[in-house]
């Protein structure tokens, strides 16, 4: 399998769970305090759909790419 084939795999799966299943990642803030202070807050942020179907289609075109070009053994 070739390596471009392989990460367009690997690419499109998780594109495919990001699109079915969602996905969220976490960002920390430091909020400022009247006292000088600051406190650190986390707060989780949703991966929109179309993100996950983008990354899907980028994964396609890697593995269609991959079967387009010929075989370094060739």
């Amino acid at each position: 399998m070739h390596t471009r084939s392989f990460t367009g795999s690997v690419v499109t799966g998780l594109g495919a769970i990001v699109l079915l299943h969602g996905g969220s990642y976490t960002t920390r803030q430091q909020v400022p305090r009247a006292d000088g202070q600051s406190i650190a807050t986390d707060q989780r942020e949703s991966i929109a759909p179309w993100v996950g179907g983008l990354v899907v289609v980028t994964g396609l075109a890697l593995i269609v790419a991959s079967a387009r070009q010929p075989s370094p053994l060739s």
